[in-house]
């Protein structure tokens, strides 16, 4: 059975099948989606919420931030892990503010010691919470956008994260998708198991894949709503058209079923380099 959150916007623009669904902004015009929207639509309207992101469309700039929109169960962690451990990145996740700091009052580089671990070549951060809409706004008190810090930020939120860049230093939006199905089975057995999580229902262990399909534990279109901006209440059309556009014109996109060409463009569009093997 299927569950609940199959949003329609995890099937992006049709293109050949088994290719890396992106948009190179460096690309010719001619191969360019889709011009931009008309004035005064819906679609316009909503992308007024993003404008401290880049357009797709616009050609990369050194300025350019990396915002990686972390999607549960769609391979963030290694994407991460990747950014951190191999290219050596100063990331805004939530790990910033684990080891104490997040009770410090100005924005600062931070090397957390990661417990449990030998205390040896921490990886760096700034000291904030990209992943919660409090961290978020105590992020934007301490001034995190002008100190420009970061080279990646990590968040599952799209529109609360706008506040993170500045009109001189914007966000570039980037992201992973899964099939639904295949993301909602993953979902399904980690919160089983999963006791860090607040999602976490070890009695899930005793469910069939059905009664997780047809419970309201399952995800109700979450990628919808975050992307359509409606966290509550009923979906119709309009939100899926909204989000739609939203991927069309801030993302650039690849595919957990092609991970490896996914990093593979990824790192060429933001030229980026290993600075760790």
């Amino acid at each position: 059975e299927q569950p609940q959150d199959a949003p329609p916007v995890e099937q992006p623009p049709q293109e050949a099948p088994g290719q890396v669904i992106a948009v190179d902004p460096a690309a010719p015009a001619g191969d360019a989606a889709v011009a931009p929207t008309a004035s005064g639509s819906p679609q316009e309207s909503i992308l007024g919420l993003l404008s401290n992101f880049k357009d797709t469309w616009d050609p990369y700039d050194n300025s350019d931030i990396p915002m990686f929109w972390h999607i549960p169960k769609a391979g963030g962690s290694s994407i991460k892990d990747t950014m951190g451990g191999c290219h050596r990145f100063v990331q805004a996740t939530e790990f910033g503010v684990t080891d104490g700091h997040g009770a410090e009052t100005e924005v600062a580089i931070v090397y957390p010691a990661v417990p449990g671990v030998a205390d040896t070549d921490r990886s760096p951060f700034v000291n904030i919470d990209s992943t919660t809409v409090a961290g978020i706004a105590r992020a934007k008190q301490m001034g995190f956008a002008d100190a420009n810090l970061a080279q990646l930020v990590v968040s599952p939120f799209v529109f609360e994260t706008n506040d993170l860049f500045t009109p001189t230093a914007k966000g570039r939006l980037f992201s992973v998708f899964r099939h639904p199905i295949e993301r909602a089975v993953s979902m399904f057995y980690y919160i089983q198991v999963a006791d860090w999580e607040p999602s976490y229902k070890p009695e899930l262990k005793d469910w069939t894949m059905s009664e997780y399909a047809t419970s309201d534990i399952v995800e109700n279109n979450w990628m919808t709503r975050q992307l359509s901006n409606q966290l509550g209440g009923e979906l119709t059309e309009e939100n899926l058209n909204k989000a739609m556009e939203v991927v069309r014109t801030k993302f650039l996109v690849g595919l957990m079923s092609q991970i490896e060409r996914t990093m593979s463009r990824v790192e060429k569009f933001f030229r980026m380099t290993y600075h760790v093997n």
